[in-house]
């Protein structure tokens, strides 16, 4: 079957691509086998071990964790699954993308980049994210062969979707192409052949399928697993109603959240702008999270009423706040009180003694590295935002200078490129969501857009490359 992705007939080798991810494949063991452990991972580890799981963290990652324990003790087993299905899914990519040697080299080569190098070694729920992601976008471009695979690029977003749920909120664009995808490709149809308003209907209702679907899954998994279930939007809550306070000079928290005696004198000198971590540890009155000691029902009811209600009662502290945060996500604002943590961490927190940390040679001189570098402008989100608004332009002003000069070969690479254009929509949104969510301003939450701004790039260029 003729496509828009592939060609019958390659013009290049694979076996070069597969050799050059097995390099990579070589280096990431040498440099960072078994990985870091962060706290969040060595709790994650702890639960793993003892089988008494709770929803702190996505039950997946306890699920895969488990598994990959029973062959390799401590985080090498994890470090090697997420490695293996990262360069997987960006093998698939570069393999069944347009373009020539250069742009699927460049795409493949995405593993080295410096940030990808920073925050890749960690165990984290984020990078379980990321690799499922890539392999189901490699595997959605390998669906042109066969509508198996466009089931099988469905079934890993859906892992991926479970190691974040948040995700969902900034991944539903490619959810909504994987529909379109598959209305086209389960009737034999040209994208541009289905009326606009059966295609569009039918990708909404895949997409509130595809979210039901992983709510199921969730509950399916907290349920089997017989996990003990932790609410955690509490400590977000929490965070911004303090910082609220502060700005306001009230003293806004619901009584039953806080020790006797909480002013906002003892909330200015606890919290910080880009963590709500200060808040929890470091009030003189104290804090009740609810994590360990759930909050009975009514009692949430009124913290959720109370956090919804911010940006409308107190909307200039409010966003504000949230805005102080994004700032110092996307290091707009670089203060050097800012600690490593928020950044990467080379350690094994916790299980260092049973599973020692890489301290090869190589190891090292990439820390060292990391730390004479992380403030150059390719680590910076901001740079990433400022590229994706860049591709964004040249590909409009390519498609009006060009649509009717080089129409023809503008819808035969109308599938790839819209991929592009849904990967910038998704990094947008990952920004946007982390700007009323997140909890602190790590850069692992950020990976979504590290990796889909360049993989874009790639895409568009790719159809350069190719003429």
């Amino acid at each position: 079957m003729t496509n828009d992705l592939t060609t019958k007939k390659m013009k290049f080798k694979p076996a070069v691509l597969s050799l050059i991810a097995l390099l990579i494949f070589t280096c990431y063991l040498f440099a960072f086998y078994p990985g870091y452990m962060s706290h969040d991972s060595a709790y994650h580890y702890s639960q793993v071990e003892s089988g008494e799981w709770t929803t702190f963290q996505p039950v997946v990652i306890l699920l895969f964790w488990k598994t990959t324990n029973m062959l390799i003790a401590g985080p090498g087993g994890m470090f090697l699954l997420f490695l293996l299905l990262y360069l997987t899914g960006l093998w698939l990519l570069s393999c069944y993308m347009q373009g020539g040697y250069i742009s699927r080299i460049l795409l493949l080569l995405l593993a080295l980049s410096p940030v990808n190098i920073m925050l890749f070694p960690h165990i984290w729920k984020d990078i379980g994210l990321l690799v499922f992601t890539l392999l189901s976008l490699g595997l959605l471009l390998l669906s042109q062969r066969h509508l198996l695979y466009l089931w099988c690029s469905i079934f890993s977003l859906w892992i991926a979707i479970l190691f974040r749920f948040e995700a969902i909120l900034y991944l539903f664009p490619l959810v909504y192409f994987q529909g379109q995808q598959y209305l086209r490709l389960r009737f034999r149809l040209r994208a541009d052949n289905i009326d606009k308003p059966i295609r569009y209907r039918w990708a909404v209702i895949f997409v509130v399928l595809f979210v039901v679907a992983s709510v199921s899954g969730n509950r399916l998994l907290v349920s089997v697993s017989n996990s003990y279930k932790v609410t955690l939007w509490p400590t977000i809550a929490l965070w911004d109603i303090a910082r609220v306070s502060i700005k306001e000079e009230k003293q806004l928290l619901p009584a039953f959240t806080v020790g006797p005696g909480m002013d906002v004198a003892d909330l200015a000198q606890a919290t910080q702008s880009w963590t709500n971590l200060s808040l929890l540890a470091n009030t003189k009155a104290g804090i009740h999270s609810g994590l360990f000691v759930p909050y009975p029902a009514e009692q949430y009811q009124i913290l959720l009423k109370l956090w919804l209600s911010l940006p409308l009662r107190y909307p200039n502290s409010y966003f504000e706040h949230r805005w102080e945060l994004l700032k110092d996500l996307l290091r707009f604002d670089e203060t050097p009180d800012k600690p490593q943590d928020l950044f990467w961490i080379n350690q094994i927190i916790q299980y260092g003694e049973r599973f020692p940390v890489n301290n090869s040679p190589l190891n090292q001189k990439i820390n060292h590295w990391l730390i004479q570098h992380k403030d150059d402008f390719y680590f910076k989100p901001w740079f990433y935002i400022l590229l994706a608004l860049l591709i964004l332009l040249w590909r409009l002003l390519w498609r009006l200078q060009w649509r009717l000069l080089w129409r023809r070969r503008c819808e035969k690479l109308n599938t790839q490129q819209r991929l592009a254009d849904y990967l910038l929509y998704s990094a947008f949104l990952s920004v946007g969501v982390l700007f009323f969510l997140a909890p602190a301003a790590e850069q692992r939450y950020l990976i979504i857009l590290f990796n889909f701004v360049p993989l874009a790039a790639c895409l568009t260029w790719a159809k350069q490359d190719n003429q």
